[in-house]
């Protein structure tokens, strides 16, 4: 279950972090109680306005193979988050993932199911998540997290650990977050754990910068499992840069008259070929 985080086709890490001793509000369920069903597999009807400040994203489309799609309730709340992508280049083989959210009855996510049957269960605190639980479809415990947000309750760093068969936690990684005074993600920093040194090594690191003065559209770009639900900018970054390497990243976008992105275009200091992404609301 070695999995690491995605931002679409790219950066890959799972992580965590420290938490803050206060009153704890705790909804991780009692396993193997029966969890909170996940959506069916009948897509729900979305409301989905075109303009507006509760905007719905639809879908992301690359191409025919290659795809996002969001399935909400009727209060705006997240259900399912499809994507696929074309895994084998000539071929129509495609890689599929999903996401089930279940909400409790204040409205904050309890659990995050993938489509491979795995689990993330989150406890809260303060409002703001403090740890969670990767099940896997036999319902063990596989992997805990562990997460800090500061006074805006932007994420600033969070830990991973592997759990052993005896309840023991191994450290694999831990995750830094910085960001500007409007609140947009601008440097990553990902440190892995090097068991037989008993120490940490330096991962990805990535900085983002020259952002727009329009809007992110919630979960147009994010990063992969146990931090998917969470929002990591304000505005749209224009380059995503990966410190230590010759890698660079170049955006451009069109608006809608809303401010949110029509159509987003890709362009890698490793290649020639642009990418381009259309959005619907």
């Amino acid at each position: 279950m070695k999995t690491k985080s995605v931002f679409l086709f790219s950066v890959a890490l799972l992580m965590v972090l420290a938490t803050a001793a206060c009153k704890e509000e705790s909804v991780l369920p009692d396993f193997p109680r029966e969890q909170p069903a996940p959506p069916s597999n009948r897509p729900p009807t979305v409301p989905t306005p075109p303009t507006g400040s509760d905007i719905r994203l639809k879908k992301i489309t690359w191409s025919a193979l290659d795809f996002k799609t969001f399935f909400y309730d009727e209060q705006g709340k997240l259900l399912r988050y499809y994507f696929q992508y074309n895994n084998v280049q000539g071929s129509n083989s495609v890689h599929r993932e999903q996401y089930d959210y279940s909400y409790r009855a204040d409205g904050k996510l309890i659990e995050l199911k993938t489509r491979a049957g795995i689990r993330f269960v989150y406890t809260y605190q303060n409002g703001v998540w403090k740890e969670a639980t990767a099940y896997d479809i036999t319902l063990k415990a596989r992997k805990h997290y562990q997460f800090e947000f500061n006074d805006r309750q932007r994420l600033v760093a969070y830990r991973s650990f592997t759990l052993t068969a005896d309840g023991q936690q191994i450290p694999e990684s831990r995750v830094f977050l910085s960001y500007d005074a409007v609140g947009n993600l601008t440097h990553w920093k990902e440190e892995w754990y090097q068991e037989n040194g008993q120490t940490f090594t330096k991962g990805n690191e990535i900085v983002f910068s020259d952002f727009d003065e329009q809007k992110y559209v919630p979960y147009g770009e994010t990063f992969g499992d146990v931090l998917h639900p969470l929002h990591f900018w304000v505005n749209n970054p224009g380059k995503k840069v990966f410190v230590g390497t010759d890698d660079t990243q170049y955006y451009q976008y069109t608006y809608n008259a809303a401010g949110y992105p029509l159509s987003k275009s890709t362009r890698s200091s490793r290649s020639t070929v642009e990418l381009r992404a259309t959005y619907e609301y």
